[in-house]
C-alpha cells in the first residue's frame, strides 16, 4: 500500500478481533516510528510493548476499548536527550514533536500492514509510570492500541477547502484554485 492510500484509509479503530498480531508486524511497526524524523536527529522516543498489562493502562486510559487489542505500544519521550541540544523548548516542545511524528509514522504503518489501531493521548500518565517501571525524567507521550479491526471505522473529515489559506491566515483562493483539493 503507498504511503498516501494508507493516508486515506487510516482510522481510529475502537473494535478489535480476538487475534494476535504476528511478530514481523509489530517490528515493522516500530521500525516506522524509528525512521520518524526529529529536531536535531536526536530520535527522543524509546517504545513499549505491551500484551500482558492492558488492564492497568486501559484504567490509566479511562478507555476499556483497549482490553480488546492485541498489543500496545507505549511511547515515551526521553527529555533528557533533547534538552541537551535545545534547552527548555526542546523539552517542552521539540521532543513531544518528535514523538508524535513517529507516532504517525506507527499508525500508517499498521494501515499499511491491514491492522486497525487508535493514538491515546489521555492518560494518568503516573499510573502508567508505575506500571510499566518508567523513570522519573522520562515522559508518557501516547499510548498507541493496535489489533485486527472488527469491521469499518468511518470518519467524517473538514475539507480540506476549508482548512487551507494561501499567503495569509483567513485568506482564501478563487475557488478554481480549490479543485486541486478533493475530499
Amino acid at each position: 500500500m503507498n504511503v498516501l492510500k494508507a493516508i486515506k484509509k487510516r482510522r481510529s479503530v475502537r473494535s478489535f478481533l480476538d487475534k494476535g498480531i504476528e511478530e514481523s508486524k509489530i517490528s515493522k511497526i516500530l521500525e516506522a516510528g524509528s525512521l520518524a524524523p526529529s529536531s536535531g536527529n536526536v530520535q527522543n522516543w524509546e517504545f513499549i510493548v505491551v500484551k500482558n498489562d492492558k488492564e492497568e493502562i486501559a484504567e490509566a486510559c479511562r478507555q476499556d476499548f483497549i482490553l480488546e487489542a492485541a498489543v500496545l505500544i507505549i511511547v515515551c519521550n526521553t527529555k533528557n536527550k533533547i534538552e541537551i541540544l535545545f534547552g527548555d523548548k526542546g523539552k517542552e516542545f521539540y521532543g513531544i514533536q518528535n514523538c508524535a511524528m513517529a507516532i504517525e509514522n506507527m499508525l500508517l504503518g499498521a494501515t499499511a500492514l491491514g491492522l486497525g489501531s487508535c493514538f491515546v493521548a489521555v492518560f494518568d500518565e503516573e499510573r502508567i509510570k508505575r506500571t510499566l517501571s518508567i523513570p522519573g525524567d522520562v515522559s508518557v507521550d501516547g499510548v498507541i492500541v493496535l489489533g485486527y479491526a472488527k469491521g469499518k471505522s468511518e470518519s467524517d473529515r473538514i475539507s480540506t477547502k476549508l482548512k487551507t489559506f494561501f499567503e495569509r491566515y483567513g485568506k482564501r483562493r478563487k475557488p478554481s484554485i480549490l479543485k486541486i483539493f478533493k475530499k
